[in-house]
């Protein structure tokens, strides 16, 4: 059982007591015996404590195994579909994997918590052609469980940068502008909006290509 001191101090308490007989057998008095045992309970506390953290980590790791294995069997599908030759599928795919592993580690510094866009954009973008991008806009943090399907839209915004516009060496203006954010977008709380943009540069109306098939699968 547990006591409070007069400091306030809660203690745990185990108590234990026995009876003395007198020389005609009768119980003469009662002895006891009373134990501080707060540390073993606390210790105890924690034990469960840290059980309880493990089965929940496990469950989540389950979860967001299953998640990205069922991304990327999508992600493979659809670059099947959409390639002409085996150097092309094993590209896109590649490409795609790069995005959700960079990512993943990316969230693995960061114990899985909500991370800035920004951040996002600035850990997927290959070194070289990290000069050729701006961010603008206020911070948007972007929850855990969004950063995977996020990365794959990104990815595909780079890659087609990369490949037809600034972050190939295309333009003569550092680009994608970046982010133009407003928090919340009309009535609907926790929207944002991402306008990406290859300043200097027109490169016609988008096809529906893989690419937008991509974004459109994980929006």
């Amino acid at each position: 059982y547990r006591i409070v001191r007069p400091d306030g101090e809660e203690r745990w308490i185990h108590d234990k007591a026995y009876p003395i007989l007198g020389a005609s057998g009768e119980v003469a008095r009662v002895a006891g015996v009373s134990e501080d045992i707060t540390e073993r309970k606390l210790a105890e506390a924690e034990i469960i404590r840290r059980v309880e953290a493990e089965r929940i980590l496990r469950s989540e790791l389950d979860h967001r195994v299953r998640n990205n294995l069922a991304s990327l069997i999508t992600l493979i599908e659809m670059s099947e579909r959409s390639a002409e030759d085996i150097a092309s599928f094993a590209s896109a795919v590649k490409g795609r994997v790069n995005a959700m592993a960079t990512i993943h580690s990316f969230l693995s510094r960061t114990k899985w918590r909500d991370v800035g866009l920004a951040e996002m954009i600035d850990a997927l973008t290959p070194p070289d052609a990290r000069a050729t991008v701006k961010c603008t806009g206020e911070p948007v943090l972007i929850p855990a469980y969004r950063c995977n399907s996020l990365a794959i839209v990104l990815q595909e915004l780079m890659h087609n940068s990369m490949k037809h516009g600034a972050m190939g060496g295309g333009a003569k203006k550092a680009a994608p502008e970046g982010v133009v954010n407003g928090g919340n977008m009309g009535a609907v709380v926790g929207l944002f909006g991402l306008c990406w943009g290859d300043v200097g540069l027109f490169l016609g109306m988008p096809g529906s290509g893989l690419g937008n098939a991509a974004i459109n699968a994980v929006g």
